[in-house]
């Protein structure tokens, strides 16, 4: 039976603890994920699980807990965020290869330096080739959801990987959501027990846990651990149908949001797709052809039918949360310049990617997700802001949402989107390049930028401003 409840995501996921009641929680606080073992440690001492909760002295000491009771045979689950997790970095390795299918709830927060306490993605990014997957939420029904399907997952003969479920701090962690709870016998149903086929207490089958390897096996053992990551593809789709059918809340690889006829797309992880899809809603009621892909399992990272998805698309924007420090953009472009050329075999004529949103409050992520934002160039950590000044160059209150001139290598030249009847002359074209700025300098307040007009004739300047 399901029933509503509002809850924040530290809230949603501990509950969902409560109800799969694990064997161990073991657990150091840092913010934002403190409330989950503070809210997991209170069902313990009011006796409503019965689960064993070891307060370590560190995320390094939490892990290696988890380690320890997972090989001896018990379901075993921790939560962290930035700097604990990578405490944790050298007993995650262990954990993967070791094939424990521990649950780790990670917070998503900015890892320093500068200090920051905001949401970005370096922390999960930064241990993503692991071994464990990742599954991330847009919102709390789904760190909810994912927590559900997490165990039923990474615990499967055919996987054993460990599994971490990733929520935007403070962004989905702190903020109440009315969500949709499924009752706990049938959480229970659901999830199933933990049924090791190999465990250290087992008396019949004595065995060693992380014992030292030789290259020989050393390479066969890290070829199971990609063979596992591989397959887990299925067991992911397969434990999401049904859910589907216990729910009603359908989940995949990624949401494709209005991308059936999509010329341009956004691509982008987390919270961020919320406001994206009120984006692609306002320039679809503008006529442009939008839409968004949310990626949801980030690992296995869903290649192939990302490529499918976006085979049609003739411009491109992802939007990593974390810079990889690669020069060659942030982790979902795969260390690839060109998307393109690892997502799909068509060249898509215009990619434009960047780390956004990195360490930043709600709120400027909002302003900053407004339509009239868009990279200046490829691969720039810059956006410019289209806005109407007046004649003391003062800025407006509102950003000018009109339909605007673009010099795009993907439009007929002068051309609205849609229309090419009544769209007025601009200005000529940049041989500067694609996306460059090549206006006249000192061309109103953001002199330097080129400049655009709307279908009455008047000029915008452009404005630039530093992610």
């Amino acid at each position: 039976m399901n029933y509503n409840e509002r809850l924040s995501g530290n809230e949603a996921i501990a509950f969902a603890m409560k109800q799969i009641d694990p064997d161990v929680m073991a657990a150091f606080p840092i913010t934002p994920s403190t409330e989950i073992p503070q809210y997991f440690a209170q069902y313990v001492a009011n006796g409503e699980v019965n689960t064993e909760f070891v307060p370590v002295e560190s995320e390094h000491s939490s892990m290696s807990a988890c380690i320890g009771a997972e090989a001896a045979g018990a379901r075993a689950v921790t939560a962290t965020s930035s700097a604990g997790l990578a405490l944790m970095y050298e007993m995650m390795y262990v954990a993967a290869s070791s094939r424990l299918p521990i649950t780790l709830a990670c917070v998503n927060r900015a890892l320093t330096g500068p200090i920051n306490i905001n949401n970005d993605h370096s922390d999960s990014m930064g241990i993503r080739d692991a071994g464990w997957i990742q599954i991330y939420a847009e919102n709390n029904q789904e760190a909810y959801d994912n927590f559900l399907q997490a165990m039923p997952i990474g615990e499967h003969p055919s996987v054993r990987l460990p599994v971490m479920i990733c929520q935007d701090g403070f962004i989905t962690s702190h903020a109440l959501e009315n969500i949709v709870l499924l009752d706990t016998d049938s959480v229970k149903a659901f999830v199933g027990e933990y049924r090791p086929e190999h465990f250290l207490l087992k008396a019949e089958n004595p065995l060693a846990i992380g014992p030292y390897d030789l290259g020989c096996h050393y390479m066969e053992h890290k070829v199971q651990q990609a063979e596992a990551m591989k397959g887990a593809k299925k067991r992911i789709l397969e434990v999401a149908a049904q859910f589907a059918a216990l729910t009603g809340r359908e989940y995949g690889l990624f949401e494709a949001y209005r991308m059936e006829d999509a010329e341009i797309a956004l691509v982008l992880i987390g919270s961020s797709a919320g406001t994206a899809k009120v984006t692609v809603d306002a320039l679809r009621a503008r006529g442009i052809p939008a839409g968004l892909v949310k990626i949801r399992v980030f690992r296995p990272f869903p290649a192939e039918e990302l490529a499918q998805t976006l085979k049609n698309v003739k411009a491109l924007a992802i939007l990593d949360k974390a810079e990889s420090f690669s020069a060659q953009g942030g982790p979902c472009l795969r260390r690839s310049g060109r998307p393109s050329t690892i997502w799909s075999p068509v060249p898509v004529p215009w990619d434009m990617s960047t780390a956004w949103g990195a360490g930043i409050s709600p709120r400027r992520i909002l302003r900053r997700s407004l339509p009239g934002w868009r990279p200046l160039r490829p691969g720039a950590n810059w956006v410019r802001s289209i806005h109407i000044w007046d004649k003391g160059g003062k800025r407006p209150w509102k950003t000018q949402r009109e339909p605007i001139i673009s010099k795009r290598p993907w439009r007929k030249k002068n051309a609205l989107w849609g229309d090419t009847a009544s769209a007025p002359a601009a200005g000529r074209a940049s041989s500067a390049g694609p996306g460059r700025s090549a206006g006249p300098a000192g061309g109103g307040p953001g002199g330097g930028g080129q400049r655009h007009r709307l279908p009455g004739g008047q000029l915008l300047p452009l404005s630039l401003h530093r992610l």
